[in-house]
C-alpha cells in the first residue's frame, strides 16, 4: 500500500516546519510544498548590506516557549542570547515617550514582532495619565542577566533557520512561484492545483497561509469555514531597518531598547527596537541601527516606497529627535501578516476546529491559532501534522 502523500500550501516557517515533521514521520510518503512567491520563508528573512544584518520579520525567539529553540537545536543552528539594555523600554502616550513601569522591562528584549497586533498594545490605550507620568526604575543588573537568557536569535540572523530547513528538506518537492488556486475533495483525496502545475491528488493537505489567503482558498471546500476565517482581522506590516552613524544619534539613545506605540496614538509606527543595543554582530561600534514596524490596512501597502518611508521618518524624527539622514535604510512589506485576536477569537477558533473535524485530511497551520511568534507557528505546524495523522490512521507499517 502506498504511503499517504501530503501537500503543504504555503512555504513560510509553519509550512517548512510542517514538511519537516511530516518527512520525519516514516508513515508518510510524498511531501510537496507550494509557495506562491519566488522564495520560501515568509516573513522570516535576514538582509545583509555593507556589513549590517537587518531582520525583515521576527528578530528573536523566546526560550519560555521552546519550540523555536528546539527546532534550531534539531537543525544545528547556533543561537546567541539577547543583550538586555539597562534602560527602560518606553511607550508613546499622548505623543511623548514614557518609560514602561517596573515589571514590564522584559519587553526590552527586542522581541516585539508578536506584540504588534496583540492586546498589550491595547493595554497601553487604557493606561491613565497618572501611570503614564511615572518613570520606571532601571532594570537591576541581576534581572538583566536573567532576562537575557529568555530571548535568543540565530548567530547568522533569523534567515539561518530557513536556510537550514531548506538544506534539510532536500527530499521534499518545493515549488515556488506556484500559488494554489484549486483545492477540493475528490474521490477520497484532495485535488490541488497551482499556477503552471498540473493538478494532483494528495491524501492530506496542510494550509499554512496568512489568514485572509486561507479564507479565500477554503471557500472552495467549506463556505462556513471560509466565513469564520474571514472574520479574523489582519494587519499588513511594513518593516524598516535604519542605520545611523553613532555621532548623529543623541547620546541618551545609544543604549535605548526601543518603544511601543498603542493604536490610539494614530501613528504608522507600532514599535521601534534598537537592534544594535540588543544583538551582537548586527552592526558595528560606529553605528546605531534600529528596526521599525508600521501597521495598517491595504492603503499602507499602496504607498510608494519614498512616500511611505518619508511618513515613518517624520514620526521617528518627532519621537526621537534624530535629524540626520540615515546612512542606510531597508524597507519591506508584509501583506496581511499579523492576525488581530479580538475577544471573539477563542470561540471562533472552537467553531473553526469543529468544521475541520469534518474535513478529513485537511489541517490549518500558520499564525491563526496562537499568533505570529516563531514558537507559535512551529507549534501550529505540530498541531496540523497531528491532525492529518489522526485523520489518516490506521496505516500499515512501512515496508
Amino acid at each position: 500500500m502506498t504511503a499517504p502523500s501530503v501537500a503543504i500550501i504555503g512555504g513560510g516557517l509553519s509550512g517548512l516546519a510542517s514538511a519537516l515533521f511530516v518527512r520525519d514521520d516514516r508513515r508518510f510518503g510524498e511531501v510537496a510544498i507550494f509557495e506562491g512567491t519566488s522564495a520560501v520563508g515568509g516573513v522570516i528573512r535576514s538582509h545583509v548590506e555593507d556589513g549590517f544584518l537587518f531582520e525583515e520579520g521576527a528578530e528573536s525567539m523566546s526560550r519560555v516557549r521552546p519550540a523555536a529553540v528546539a527546532l534550531c537545536n534539531r537543525l544545528g543552528v547556533p543561537l546567541m542570547p539577547a543583550r538586555i539594555s539597562p534602560s527602560a523600554t518606553q511607550v508613546v502616550i499622548d505623543g511623548k515617550l514614557v518609560a514602561l513601569p517596573s515589571g514590564l522591562e522584559i519587553m526590552a528584549a527586542s522581541s516585539y514582532w508578536p506584540l504588534v497586533a496583540s492586546p498589550l498594545l491595547k493595554w497601553a490605550d487604557r493606561w491613565d495619565e497618572a501611570q503614564g507620568e511615572a518613570a520606571a526604575d532601571p532594570v537591576p543588573s541581576d534581572v538583566t542577566a536573567r532576562l537575557s537568557q529568555l530571548f535568543a536569535a540565530p548567530v547568522g540572523g533569523m534567515g539561518a533557520v530557513v536556510d537550514a530547513l531548506q538544506e534539510e528538506l532536500t527530499d521534499v518537492s518545493i515549488r515556488t512561484d506556484a500559488p494554489v488556486s484549486l483545492l477540493r475533495p475528490e474521490d477520497g483525496k484532495w485535488l490541488v492545483g497551482a499556477a503552471g502545475i498540473v493538478p494532483s491528488h494528495y491524501d492530506a493537505v496542510i494550509v499554512a497561509l496568512p489568514v485572509p489567503a486561507a479564507a479565500v482558498l477554503s471557500a472552495q471546500v467549506d463556505p462556513g469555514l471560509a466565513a469564520e476565517l474571514g472574520e479574523v482581522r489582519s494587519h499588513s506590516v511594513v518593516s524598516v531597518n535604519v542605520a545611523w552613524r553613532r555621532e548623529d544619534v543623541p547620546e541618551h539613545l545609544h543604549e535605548c531598547p526601543g518603544f511601543l506605540v498603542p493604536e490610539r496614538e494614530g501613528k504608522l509606527i507600532s514599535y521601534c527596537a534598537f537592534s544594535s543595543s540588543a544583538w551582537r554582530g548586527r552592526s558595528d561600534s560606529a553605528h546605531i541601527t534600529l528596526r521599525v514596524l508600521a501597521r495598517g490596512d491595504g492603503s499602507l501597502l499602496a504607498l510608494p516606497d519614498e512616500e511611505l518611508f518619508g511618513a515613518i521618518w517624520a514620526e521617528l524624527q518627532d519621537l526621537l529627535g534624530i535629524t540626520a539622514e540615515p546612512r542606510l535604510r531597508h524597507l519591506v512589506r508584509h501583506p496581511w501578516a499579523l492576525p488581530d485576536f479580538d475577544i471573539q477569537h477563542a470561540p471562533r477558533l472552537g467553531r473553526i476546529e469543529d468544521r475541520l473535524v469534518r474535513l478529513r485530511g485537511l489541517a490549518l497551520g500558520g499564525s491563526l491559532w496562537r499568533g505570529p511568534g516563531m514558537s507559535n507557528v512551529i507549534e501550529s505546524a505540530t498541531r496540523a501534522v497531528r491532525k492529518i495523522t489522526g485523520d489518516l490512521e490506521p496505516w500499515p507499517d512501512p515496508v
